[in-house]
């Protein structure tokens, strides 16, 4: 969102009146920023960071670079679609509307989010997550974290999803439980395996 407001102020059309126009939905939030593509870059240049970046506001852009709010021209959509990466279910579209760029950050919907049973978390990632719960039951979220490398917002993320789905269970006080399969909680209910 970051990096999108800062596109939005830095690459903007200043000789256009209109304002940059946030909006917010339920399951999605649009950036719009007055001024099409400039330099003659295309909307698929930018999709496939294939891309020379060209400023129509080389002052604006040097004031930002110089505060540390923008690490090197034309980086902006690449780190967007980075920072992607540990959203999933997160789609980010772009495209030239009305005269400017639109930038939305939308939920993608169950039908197409649902990969199986893992609503929302990619088959890989739910796969991986009950194979360490399997093998290691009781597992808290900063071991989940040790263990795969991700961040602990996106595995706290990804849990919440698992637990929804039915898959998985939190068993035992907030700081010292942790989590098991659900069909080890029904047919142990202590959360152990029988050895």
């Amino acid at each position: 969102m970051r990096e999108a407001l800062l596109n939005a102020v830095i690459h903007r059309n200043y000789n256009d009146g209109s304002d940059i126009q946030i909006k917010i939905f339920d399951d999605k939030i649009s950036i719009f920023s007055p001024g099409i593509f400039y330099g003659g870059i295309s909307v698929a240049d930018v999709q496939s960071d294939n891309y020379r970046s060209s400023l129509r506001n080389k002052l604006v852009a040097e004031a930002f670079y110089l505060t540390g709010n923008i690490e090197k021209y034309g980086s902006g959509f690449i780190r967007i679609r980075k920072a992607l990466r540990d959203y999933p279910e997160i789609e980010f579209e772009i495209k030239e509307f009305a005269g400017g760029v639109m930038a939305t950050f939308a939920q993608k919907q169950p039908e197409a989010s649902r990969g199986g049973v893992s609503g929302g978390v990619t088959p890989a990632e739910s796969v991986h997550l009950l194979q360490l719960i399997q093998t290691q039951p009781g597992l808290k979220t900063t071991e989940f974290v040790a263990q795969t490398g991700k961040p602990q917002r996106t595995i706290e993320r990804w849990l919440k999803q698992l637990k929804e789905n039915g898959l998985i269970v939190f068993k035992g006080a907030p700081k010292t439980g942790g989590y098991y399969l659900t069909a080890d909680e029904t047919a142990h209910p202590e959360g152990k395996k029988p050895k």
